[in-house]
């Protein structure tokens, strides 16, 4: 066997041009495939970074309008009861909460908070680095003050603070429960530090929250769970099975309480509620899965692409070396022997392609943590293991025993007078280019589809760089600021605090206009309602909408179209007039083909007002993860005037220069104001899209791999046509045919494959379409003009590819070739 490796690496060496070619595309073919797989392993396959992670389960409310939605805070003590289906039953609030701390006398400083039951971490299953978890005791309400505070002082909340935040704000100081740490501007006690590294994977509506992004841990007290009131669907909870217990058999067991909670509620009976309970892993992953199956299902066409590819060239390179293998064959060479050294040959060309493939799969996967959108889960997870490896080994180990096969196969059906009387000939065989023709074909096929695919999300790009989302975001800034100094805590100090910064805001230089809003867009925030244009739409329950509450220059200085009617008004913002703002979804639901200026509508929230204008849709939340809902805009009034609000400034200037201006702005008025979560809008809309321009990059370098892979099967096919053909042509020429006759032969036979190849994978892209439909923006994966470009491109550059086999064709001497045959 070493001797056959031996020679066997001779005759590459003699070969240079085929075992690059084969190398490389198969270095390609192996790197991409472990590239994907990487990722796909880490977000799809590798257990969840939690104890017994498979039993983690996520719960939530189902009814006929919605799939999916979260829980009424008043339904958990009715899980926790459920013994013997989960082990305990945890919560968390739907949103993370942005707030101001101070520790000691340090500056004031942001973050963010994520309030949970007393008993979530412990459902997770993980345990502090330092100090200890969240008890009972701290989600009990707490007592008033005895009459002497200094010896029976009142209870305080109690929170848990991340690794970062520790080391942060503490400097990683081991006795930090005996630290001053303050809440706007209340004491607070911190308990314990989560570990290094910790990860909390939920899903914030459409937004993943990692771990870096939550700062500290509240505890939600046992009473909001217990407190009578209307629905309040505010609450995620996370639940641990027991042991044995699948999702399907809890889920079936939690029909009886959703029954006793239709029974309790008129309209949890009349929405039909049910309770959905799907593991924490499918939660988690549920936004970037069909982003993962299409990059999955275009590496898996492009693999087949370089096999077939791959296949062809040993078929090519077998057919060229027939001769020589019949004329050893003819002087005592056995046919084992021959096939042993052509199985040689295989197996240095796969090792080869699988030491490239590495190199490639370890260049990809770099530039993955590089690239990949932090908006997919476990991504940063991603990287080169033992399992990569062995993935990359095992793909190499089956393409060797494929292609080591083909050659084998090849010499047990070498029938040895045939192929020397018929090479003597110079006749070429038809049927021998059967089998490589219709690997040509499906190279082709799988090649169009894949440049189809990334044609389509590529003009996604485009469209999303050109789309209208209802606003101009390149030049609006946003931030955020809270006011919790005892001076600000009545309305009427609210509203003569906004009025001084909004004076001294728009005051700064190169600053256009500035607006307030509850909910900017892509901001995270979530606060929505059912919606009805009368009494029986509204019990319908069916159409929700995000609820925005806004000044009334805030569309202005947006930059949102005014569709039909009017803006608010300053009277209406400071009235609480009855007045409200819809955009054009809400407009075509509740009245269809007619005017809605002057119609009423009615939230379930008890707030009712009359349509005074329609405005464009605004995009709210990220792109790609899920639609939009409606919007219902109202303007700020008496029954709005927060502590926290968003700022909306349209502005000329530089970022770096006005964020420190708009700063001095807020300590000058209050030396407690601190701005955060200040970006430009247009940076929030590019943060969106990250995981569309992620999935183009993958899509594009597949398509531009595949085109290279299929228009050198084409070449191979072309030349090695011609060179049995090589007779022919000069018994032609000697003849009298002239070099374009001969070209032209050549190309018909190329474009002939090449047609059948791209009418081919026109069928297969519409049949594959509706898979990447999820991941689109603003085109049609069956659009015919994009099918027809794709097509055009790949038969032009096929046709390029059989043009220096047909000039060599044409560039024959009949004389010599008659004198050599």
């Amino acid at each position: 066997m070493l001797h056959d490796l031996h020679t066997a690496l001779r005759s590459l060496r003699r070969h240079p041009g085929f075992t690059a070619l084969v190398v490389t595309t198969l270095g390609l073919g192996i790197g991409a495939t472990v590239t994907v797989f990487s990722v796909a392993e880490a977000v799809l396959l590798r257990p969840l970074p939690y104890p017994d992670g498979d039993q983690l389960v996520d719960i939530s409310h189902a009814t006929v309008a919605h799939e999916q939605i979260t829980v009424d805070r008043r339904h958990i003590p009715g899980l926790r009861e459920q013994i013997d289906i989960f082990e305990d039953v945890g919560a968390r609030s739907s949103s993370v909460t942005d707030l101001t701390f101070q520790v000691g006398d340090s500056p004031l400083a942001h973050a963010k908070v994520m309030w949970v039951s007393y008993n979530y971490l412990s459902v997770l299953g993980v345990e502090p680095f330092l100090g200890r978890d969240f008890l009972l005791e701290d989600a009990l309400p707490t007592s008033e003050p005895g009459e002497d505070e200094e010896e029976d002082p009142p209870p305080t909340p109690s929170i848990i603070l991340t690794y970062g935040l520790w080391q942060r704000a503490m400097g990683g100081d081991p006795n930090f429960a005996e630290r001053t740490f303050r809440i706007a501007g209340n004491r607070v006690n911190v308990v314990g530090v989560l570990p290094r590294g910790f990860q909390l994977l939920h899903e914030r509506r459409y937004r993943w929250v990692q771990g870096s992004s939550v700062d500290l841990f509240g505890v939600i007290s046992e009473e909001y769970f217990t407190y009578p009131g209307r629905p309040s669907r505010t609450t995620l909870p996370l639940a641990r099975m027991r042991p044995g217990v699948t999702p399907e058999q809890a889920e079936a067991a939690l029909v009886g309480l959703a029954a006793r909670f239709r029974e309790q509620d008129a309209e949890y009976e009349q929405a039909e509620l049910r309770l959905r309970v799907r593991p924490l892993r499918v939660e988690i992953t549920r936004g970037s899965r069909p982003i993962l199956l299409v990059l999955t299902g275009g590496v898996l066409f492009l693999m087949l692409l370089v096999c077939a590819n791959l296949a062809n060239l040993m078929l090519v390179r077998g057919r060229i070396r027939s001769r020589e293998d019949a004329i050893r064959a003819t002087v005592g060479c056995g046919r084992l022997r021959l096939a042993r050294h052509r199985f040689a040959e295989s197996i240095l060309l796969v090792l080869g392609g699988g030491a490239v493939g590495v190199v490639v799969a370890w260049v990809g996967i770099h530039l993955v943590e590089l690239m990949a959108p932090r908006t997919i889960p476990l991504v940063d997870q991603v990287g080169m293991n033992a399992q990569v490896v062995l993935a990359g080994l095992g793909v190499a180990l089956v393409l060797v025993l494929l292609f080591g096969l083909i050659p084998a196969f090849q010499v047990g059906r070498l029938n040895l007078v045939r192929t020397l009387n018929s090479d003597a000939r110079g006749a070429s065989g038809r049927g021998r280019q059967r089998l490589m023709n219709t690997l040509v074909v499906t190279e082709l096929a799988f090649s169009l589809i894949l440049i189809a695919g990334a044609g389509v999300m590529v003009r996604t790009l485009i469209g999303l760089a050109e789309a209208d989302f209802g606003f101009d975001g390149d030049q609006v800034l946003t931030f955020d600021m809270m006011a919790f100094a005892e001076e600000f805590r009545s309305r009427e100090a609210m509203a003569a605090l906004y009025a001084e910064l909004d004076e001294k805001l728009e005051a700064l230089p190169g600053v256009v206009g500035v607006a307030r809003t509850s909910m900017a867009p892509l901001s995270g925030r979530i606060w929505n309602e059912r919606y009805g244009w009368d009494e029986e739409s509204l019990e319908r329950g069916t159409d929700m909408a995000d609820i925005t509450i806004s000044t009334d220059d805030y569309f202005e200085v947006m930059g949102t179209q005014l569709l039909a009617g009017r803006f608010f008004t300053h009277g209406e913002a400071t009235d609480s007039s009855e007045s409200i703002l819809v955009d054009e979804d809400v407009a075509e639901t509740a009245w269809p083909g007619e005017d809605p200026i002057g119609r009423r509508l009615m939230l379930e929230n008890g707030i009712e007002g009359v349509v005074v204008g329609v405005v464009e849709r605004m995009l709210m939340r990220d792109f790609g993860l899920e639609l939009d809902l409606d919007a219902v805009h109202l303007p700020v009034g008496d029954f709005w005037a927060p502590a926290a609000g968003t700022f909306v400034v349209r502005t000329g200037a530089r970022l770096e220069t006005l964020v420190p201006s708009i700063r001095q702005v807020l300590l000058s008025v209050h030396p407690t104001l601190v701005p955060y979560n200040v970006q430009m809008l247009g940076d929030r809309v590019s943060v969106s899209m990250a995981p569309t321009r992620f999935t183009i990059f993958l899509m594009g370098s597949f398509a531009a791999i595949a085109l290279l892979v299929a228009v050198t099967g084409l070449f191979g096919v072309i030349a090695y046509a011609v060179q049995t053909r090589t007779a022919e042509f000069g018994t032609r020429m000697a003849l009298g045919a002239e070099q374009a006759r001969v070209m032209s032969m050549v190309l018909r036979q190329g474009a002939l494959l090449t047609g059948l190849g791209i009418l081919t994978g026109i069928v297969g892209a519409l049949f594959l379409a509706r898979f990447i439909e999820s991941v689109v923006f603003g085109v049609s994966p069956t659009d015919p003009i994009g099918l027809l470009v794709t097509a055009l491109a790949l038969g032009a550059v096929s046709i390029l590819a059989c043009y220096t086999p047909a000039r060599w064709a044409c560039r024959l001497d009949p004389a010599q070739v008659l004198r050599t045959e």
